[in-house]
């Protein structure tokens, strides 16, 4: 697939993930419910606690450590309000694809099992937001080699976990 294509697509599922996820209200509240502090995870979410997640940036993600340790160490509903911003990032620096969606959207295991965290992660989001999702992950494997670890993991992805 051309280059140009890619990049209609791309700013296509950008425009569709502004629509299906909400900007307002800004969750307050990051804490797990069992109360659990990781302190590295409470040191990185002042970059973008209190942002609308439209205004959080790539860069921002970049010097995090990795999404699934942050949705680890967060409230579902939390972390589910910024995925958006993660996605749009990588939609236009596809190198950021591997370290940084892969790691929001599929289970944090090498056989990307989904046990009950991420399940209760996944089953969150809505219809119009899952179709966003695949079509971000659809994009995600035409523009990656199928080689690399975000075209399997995008293919892991497809064949299960968000389909």
């Amino acid at each position: 697939m051309d280059s140009k294509t890619l990049a209609n697509r791309a700013a296509a599922i950008a425009d569709g993930l502004r629509n299906a996820f909400p900007t307002v209200p800004v969750p307050t509240n990051h804490r797990r419910a069992d109360g659990c502090i990781d302190w590295e995870v409470e040191e990185d979410l002042q970059r973008v606690i209190g942002k609308v997640w439209t205004e959080v940036k790539l860069e921002d993600w970049t010097h995090m450590i990795r999404p699934s340790a942050i949705r680890n160490g967060t409230d579902t509903s939390f972390f589910k309000y910024y995925v958006p911003s993660i996605l749009c990032g990588v939609l236009g620096n596809l190198e950021w694809a591997d370290p940084l969606a892969t790691s929001a959207l599929l289970p944090d295991n090498p056989k990307f099992e989904p046990r009950d965290e991420w399940q209760t992660f996944r089953s969150s989001f809505s219809p119009a937001q899952v179709t966003q999702i695949v079509a971000f992950l659809e994009w995600l494997k035409d523009a990656s080699d199928p080689a690399s670890a975000e075209w399997h993991a995008a293919d892991a992805a497809l064949n299960g976990l968000w389909s």
